[in-house]
């Protein structure tokens, strides 16, 4: 099943789990189809320099490389789709869009 396209929609990390828990999450995802050249240092993504920004990049760059599925917002539970109108993009990094 799959999360219908609109441009609010963004698969984030759960922000109540430590660090070590995210930067799995953070290493799957770069390792299986995100988009992590962005928040590597010297990246348009790599400020803010903390493991949730990347994490949020990471596993929304994942999510919407697997198509939006419902399963592929999980990483070990830390993943979360996020269906409001707040963008997580920051003043140095913007979100690709949900379509």
């Amino acid at each position: 099943m799959n999360v219908p396209t609109t441009e609010a929609i963004w698969c984030l990390a759960w922000g109540d789990v430590t660090d070590d828990v995210l930067q799995r999450g953070l290493d799957y995802a770069c390792n299986n189809g995100a988009d992590c050249a962005a928040i590597q240092p010297g990246g348009r993504c790599f400020y803010p320099d903390a493991i949730i920004n990347h994490a949020n990049y990471a596993y929304d760059t994942y999510w919407k490389s697997h198509n939006r599925g419902l399963n592929a917002c999980s990483f070990g539970g830390t993943g979360l789709i996020e269906i409001i109108g707040l963008d997580p993009s920051t003043p140095t990094c913007t979100f690709p869009p949900s379509s």
